[in-house]
């Protein structure tokens, strides 16, 4: 059976100057935990958190879990602290909701020349922390370095 074929010595990176499988173990070593804290304002704590990030190359993956505390506060949700500034471009708004507990939100945009992202609805309509009260959020954010 005819597959792909494999180096039988170490290809050389000839950027990094690092074997494949170096190049491997480095990458596999360098993702790193960030704090994703409530950008809106309204001073909120989110509870169990956990996210993690990873650069590869120009592009940055921060992917994270949280749950909102339970708030009537009706300033639009944005999360910050995202570990890398997201550049000035549009493009550069790239991500997912991968889980919620949530009826409105539908979408998590970076928000461009900032450390933050916003929620949005249906039709792009900004959520508020209170359309979060109580819901957890899962999400990856993806985005090249500015």
């Amino acid at each position: 059976m005819a597959g792909i074929p494999v180096p039988t010595s170490p290809v050389v990176d000839k950027d990094s100057g690092l074997a494949t499988q170096d190049w491997f173990r480095y990458l596999a070593g360098q993702t790193k935990q960030w704090v994703p804290v409530d950008s809106s304002g309204a001073s909120l704590v989110f509870t169990g958190v956990s996210a993690q990030w990873t650069q590869l190359g120009k592009l940055v993956f921060a992917y994270a879990q949280l749950t909102y505390p339970a708030t009537g506060n009706g300033a639009a949700a944005v999360i910050g602290g995202l570990p890398v500034l997201v550049p000035n471009a549009n493009y550069a708004k790239q991500g997912f909701i991968t889980y919620t507990t949530s009826t409105t939100a539908k979408l998590i945009l970076p928000i461009v020349s900032t450390i933050t992202a916003s929620l949005l609805g249906a039709a792009g309509v900004g959520c508020t922390n209170a359309n979060m009260s109580g819901t957890t959020l899962n999400f990856m954010l993806i985005y090249p370095v500015a």
